[in-house]
């Protein structure tokens, strides 16, 4: 009777610990419904692209796009299924989202336990569904980047099936594995990179450790032919929409501008890497570690020696610890997270070095996310944050970190005689503090987007108000303009980025560019992006300034010779502006929508203004 009690306990306890995940969950997307994306930036060309594949446009060919082809055709699959909109879009990442939380607390679950897939699955939603910033899109609903959340994904399902494989042998699993990397191929070029290197890993620990090489030959090879497989479905479609030879250069169009040199010496991307400061963030990034990795080296050192500590003293140092990551959380403890994933992996690996098969297998599925946290962290190496693209680039990271804190080090210090139990609990108070802080700072910027913006209600967003941003304000105004003003059937040009208005207001862009940033500039060329406008002459032209282009080391665009002057000259001689909202773009870095129609004489007619 009393083994079925606790038996019952049991279950009720793994209930509880599953269902905290997705209350939590619901309350990141209820404080965040609709209020998800940015409303000029980069959001709209995950939609823009998607809604013109789905009208019958060829990826590559008919519209440039700097990353692989996988997430656009999976989201115009969506339009032509349910139509176009924002809705169906956000309901779509709504339910991989909470199929990907599914498995990774079914994941988190097996190779450690059920409070620290809990635990682990409770904080992520703060950081992935939130808002961190006065830009939107750095989260799960309403990504910058589909490709870096579906990579990022399929990753893990891939890191997952590499376990699996050193589990149980199956090659299938391998095979699998195989399939997933060939998809991460067709989403972002460097999260590829890393999961090949996390493979290599993988396959090098085995063979030190365990199995000879002739044993892992079939399953390697079904590894390679799981890859073709989708990367060859992807050939094959190009080709019969162009040719062998079109095919594979629209294959090997992302990789191109990845490793284009002129975009990754921009002091945007050394700024993002922190190669900008390298002192400032090196003594950042260490003291970071010596604020967070001592303390817990030290009572780690005490408890393993010393099974009665004080309770206090535990909880002493998750007060500590919460008390400086409320305060310097982005000062300190993100900028140090590669320090402390390193620490972690070193510590794995001499674990798996010295353990018997099954201490092992315990270490290998931590030791891959390890591996591959360290590898995603590269990007932004020595300005790591969680807030901008840390929302994807530190949730590997911040899984290895959860439950290597509220399971491994509580089950080492277990099994050395220490206060493991005690070091649980304070890891989770320090978890839940953190998690609070989050939740609160981004409910307080979603408390200020109240301003709705669309032309259909499928399409709705909810900007800032104007006090706030009045960027919401100005794009509702120029939507309505449109819609008055300018017939379906015309084309519309958004410089130097703002395709969402395209999207929002369906005036199709008709030449192959969708944004005209200083990247895309440097990789395709200004020459050539003009001659695609004289070419392919649009109706409107909408001059649209959302965003300071300092962070690029240019000023702004159309003002300065290397981003964007012999556009904006060109436009402001072939059309003339009918309407401006907020500042004029063109007086230095006015916020504002100017909009131009085609003249006469090129062959264009003015709409009445009403």
């Amino acid at each position: 009777m009393m083994q079925s009690n606790r038996q019952k306990q049991a279950r009720i306890a793994e209930i509880i610990m599953a269902v905290i995940p997705i209350m939590v969950i619901v309350t990141m997307l209820t404080l965040g419904w609709r209020k998800w994306p940015d409303i000029l930036v980069d959001f709209g060309r995950e939609m823009y692209l998607p809604w013109q594949v789905s009208a019958g446009k060829v990826l590559y060919r008919d519209l440039e796009h700097v990353f692989g082809p996988l997430s656009v055709y999976a989201n115009a699959a969506l339009f032509s299924l349910f139509g176009s909109s924002f809705t169906v879009l956000f309901t779509a990442n709504i339910i991989i989202y909470v199929l990907f939380m599914i498995f990774l607390y079914y994941f988190l679950r097996q190779i450690s336990s059920s409070v620290a897939a809990s635990v682990t699955c409770s904080f992520l939603p703060v950081v992935t569904l939130s808002q961190n910033t006065i830009g939107g899109n750095y989260n799960f609903i309403s990504p910058y980047s589909h490709e870096a959340i579906h990579g990022l994904m399929l990753s893990m399902l891939l890191l997952y099936q590499l376990w699996r494989f050193s589990a149980n042998g199956r090659s299938l699993h391998l095979f699998v594995g195989g399939v997933l990397f060939g998809c991460v191929l067709l989403t972002r070029v460097e999260i590829a990179l890393i999961v090949f290197i996390v493979t290599i890993s993988f396959i090098v620990l085995l063979q030190l450790r365990s199995s000879p090489s002739t044993r892992l030959l079939v399953p390697v090879l079904l590894f390679a032919v799981g890859t073709l497989l989708p990367i060859a479905a992807f050939a094959a479609y190009f080709t019969s929409v162009s040719s062998a030879a079109g095919s594979l250069q629209f294959m090997l169009s992302p990789w191109r501008f990845m490793l284009d040199p002129g975009i990754t010496a921009t002091s945007f991307y050394r700024a993002g890497m922190g190669l900008d400061d390298l002192s400032g963030n090196l003594l950042r990034m260490s003291t970071g570690g010596a604020i967070y990795l001592l303390p817990l080296f030290v009572l780690m050192v005490m408890s393993s020696r010393r099974n009665n500590l004080p309770k206090w003293l535990y909880f002493a140092l998750a007060i500590y610890l919460s008390v400086s990551a409320w305060f310097w959380s982005d000062k300190f403890l993100f900028p140090a997270l590669p320090l402390i994933v390193a620490v972690i992996m070193l510590f794995l690996l001499c674990d798996y070095w010295r353990g018997d098969s099954a201490q092992r297998q315990t270490v290998i599925p931590l030791l891959l996310i390890a591996i591959f946290s360290l590898g995603v962290l590269s990007k932004m190496l020595l300005n790591c944050r969680i807030y901008q693209y840390g929302f994807y680039i530190t949730l590997p990271a911040l899984v290895l970190v959860s439950v290597v804190l509220i399971w491994y080090l509580p089950h080492w210090l277990e099994k050395r005689g220490g206060g493991g139990t005690n070091f649980r609990r304070a890891m989770i108070l320090f978890l839940v503090v953190l998690s609070v802080h989050y939740l609160w700072k981004g409910a307080g910027f979603f408390r200020l987007k109240t301003y709705p913006v669309a032309l259909a209600q499928n399409d709705r967003i909810m900007a800032f108000q104007e006090a706030t941003d009045a960027r919401g304000l100005l794009v509702d105004k120029a939507l309505q303009w449109i819609d008055r003003n300018v017939p379906r059937n015309q084309s519309m040009l958004v410089v130097p980025e703002g395709v969402l208005l395209n999207f929002l207001a369906r005036r199709e862009n008709p030449t192959r560019y969708n944004n005209f940033m200083l990247p895309e500039l440097i990789h395709y060329g200004e020459d050539a992006i003009l001659r695609e406008f004289i070419l392919h002459q649009p109706d409107v032209v909408l001059f649209v300034l959302g965003k300071d282009s300092s962070e690029y080391g240019v000023g702004p665009f159309g003002l300065d010779p290397d981003n964007g002057k012999m556009i904006v000259d060109w436009i402001e001689s072939a059309y003339h502006p009918v309407m401006t909202y907020g500042g004029d773009p063109l007086e230095g870095n006015a916020l504002g929508i100017k909009i131009y129609y085609q003249n006469v004489a090129h062959g264009g007619n003015a709409p009445g203004v009403r």
